[in-house]
């Protein structure tokens, strides 16, 4: 396992959930040492919502602080913690939260100041876990409302899907602080009445986004985004964004017009950064140049297969 690239076994460790952290320091090899590492330099605010003495409640977590003995949210704890945040995570559910877990009202003015505070990695994580209660509709619809206001400060988040959440996303990307969605499931047209393919090209060409990476059974969002990069100043999009969401071959592609690159062709710092953000075995590479400057171009990246922090097997990628 020691021939895995080490970007590789970084990227996958940062997107882990936090159970299986242990799990991974157990393995030898580049796969333990890294955790060890990785584990060292993180500071991480855990939240998430869960079901106690029959009502629904916000719990927080304080992880690393060593040198910090109080672990209760107090003016003089937020300090400490304002120093040296590394990650907030935010679960939807949790199960079997007993050691170092407190209560906190989603209200709470301390709370607040809290998740305004910078830091590198701002995770809502909305997926499912082991033990998910239901029916769903009714304790995470009541959530989303109840925590809304809360959510705007996070600055990644993943979905399951966007039938309850649709309106939690809208309000996050108005933030315009949002710099990547992950929607585990294929997102159906009929969402398109809600978030249309306008909505979705806006959000990856404003300034926060850096990734989006979602299935859309509509593949006019794919097309989408080429067709208004073609429009645009290429000089004025973010370098490294990354869409990714289609499983298409080049067959599929032929009227993009874009034509076949080798890899070693590519200059290696971009090429470095593409290996990094697509965290997989790339297959085959095309370029789309721009109509203006042709100095400027999008790359069309097909994987070997689907990766497992990648929608689809083609993304884009904007150097």
């Amino acid at each position: 396992m020691d021939i895995v690239p080490l970007l590789f076994v970084e990227s996958v460790v940062r997107r882990l959930p936090h159970g299986f952290h242990d799990r991974i320091k157990q393995i030898s090899g580049v796969w333990g040492h890294f955790k060890e590492d990785y584990a060292k330099d993180r500071n991480i605010v855990h939240l998430t919502y869960c079901y106690s003495l029959f009502a629904w409640k916000i719990r927080y977590r304080l992880e690393g602080w060593k040198h910090m003995e109080k672990r209760t949210l107090c003016p003089e704890v937020l300090r400490e913690i304002s120093k040296s945040v590394t990650d907030f995570q935010f679960h939807k559910y949790r199960e079997g939260m007993v050691h170092g877990w407190k209560f906190i009202n989603p209200d709470n003015a301390l709370l607040k100041a809290l998740l305004r505070l910078a830091a590198p990695n701002k995770a809502l994580i909305m997926t499912k876990s082991l033990g998910y209660p239901r029916p769903v509709q009714d304790w995470y619809v009541k959530m989303l409302k109840r925590c809304e206001h809360l959510f705007k400060y996070f600055t990644s988040v993943r979905l399951d899907s966007i039938e309850h959440e649709w309106k939690l996303l809208k309000e996050m990307v108005s933030a315009g602080t949002l710099r990547s969605v992950f929607i585990d499931n294929v997102v159906p047209k009929s969402m398109s009445k809600l978030l249309d393919e306008q909505f979705w090209v806006d959000y990856f060409f404003s300034q926060s986004c850096e990734r989006l990476n979602a299935k859309f059974e509509d593949t006019g969002v794919f097309f989408g985004v080429i067709d208004q990069w073609r429009q645009m100043d290429p000089r004025t999009v973010a370098a490294y964004k990354v869409f990714s969401g289609i499983q298409a071959s080049s067959k599929d592609l032929v009227n993009v017009n874009m034509k076949a690159v080798n890899v070693d062709s590519v200059e290696e710092g971009i090429l470095q950064v593409m290996k990094t953000k697509v965290y997989w075995h790339i297959t085959t590479l095309y370029q789309i140049d721009h109509p203006v400057d042709e100095s400027c171009r999008v790359y069309v990246v097909f994987l070997q297969d689907e990766s497992p922090l990648v929608q689809g097997n083609c993304v884009l990628f904007f150097p």
